[in-house]
């Protein structure tokens, strides 16, 4: 067994290479393998640099997009919910007051924002994590800074961010060793309360891991990975708990995207979206019969 760094109490979960089939019962909701592309696709260039996440108000009507290069987050509309055919630029937020700061280069990588109560908004550098809070729900231009964690350890370079829905757990994942760590908040939304709890091993099946979500039901985990240009699923055992996860399948990106680094479902679980970082490109998924 590895020795990790100790910072909490944690439990090492160890996932086998084994791939299942998804039942033919299993409901239609995140049944990512008969995912197919809606021809559906938006430029966001004209607004950002080097695309590297994508956040979603939970009624789809507005959608948030991470630029790494020009260190901003750009709110859009959706005229209608869940099509990013129908996005609008609205405003966008700076992050350049706080990213790079600290400890890591100034390299905005993940994002999650409150579906509660659209007030709180997480985003993570590469080595860190900086919390916000919003004076206006859902409008990112009211966002001011409340709390930051030096990540140095346990973890060697974060990409993407989940948290459970009711703030106690916090997702990370690890792009250099094919982690994913959970994380809690001892205090609600608090980040500089995060505790470790476990940290999830699928090296067999990694290669190079670029973002983290999880189904609204807490059982089923997704990962992105650039190289393999697949999206990974994960069954979870117990709800929001990645102890004991098991690796079940993935389903492919790569007809669409040369370099896939996020990925974000819808509320219900029957669509999702994939970045490209080089072409700052949202592609639109759904989850057919």
């Amino acid at each position: 067994m590895k020795i990790f760094p100790t910072i909490a109490p944690l439990v090492l979960c160890l996932c086998f290479s084994s791939v299942f089939s998804v039942p033919a019962h299993a409901q239609k909701a995140y049944d990512i393998e008969k995912a197919t592309y809606d021809n559906v696709v938006l430029d966001v260039g004209e607004y950002t640099e080097d695309a590297r996440y994508l956040e979603f108000k939970p009624d789809g009507t507005r959608m948030y997009v991470v630029g790494r290069t020009t260190m901003n987050i750009v709110e859009f509309n959706l005229n209608t919910p869940w099509d990013i055919s129908t996005a609008e630029y609205v405003r966008e937020f700076d992050l350049s007051g706080e990213l790079g700061t600290k400890v890591a280069s100034p390299r905005p990588q993940g994002l999650f924002i409150n579906k509660e109560n659209g007030l709180d908004m997480i985003v993570v550098n590469r080595l860190e994590i900086f919390q916000y809070r919003m004076s206006e729900p859902w409008n990112i231009t009211t966002a001011e800074i409340t709390g930051h964690v030096d990540m140095r350890v346990p973890t060697s370079r974060i990409q993407g961010i989940t948290v459970s829905p009711d703030g106690l757990n916090l997702y990370i994942d690890d792009r250099e060793n094919g982690y994913v760590f959970q994380f809690e908040m001892n205090m609600i939304w608090n980040i500089e309360t995060l505790t470790l709890r476990y940290i999830l091993d699928f090296k067999e099946e990694h290669r190079d891991t670029r973002s983290n979500d999880i189904s609204s039901d807490g059982k089923r985990l997704f990962v992105l990975d650039r190289t393999r240009r697949q999206v990974l699923y994960f069954d979870l055992q117990e709800p929001w708990i990645i102890r004991n996860a098991e690796f079940k399948g993935f389903a492919w990106v790569a007809r669409q995207t040369p370099e896939p680094v996020a990925m974000r479902w819808n509320t219900d679980g029957n669509r999702f979206y994939v970045v490209c970082a080089r072409t700052d490109r949202i592609f639109q998924y759904s989850i057919k019969q």
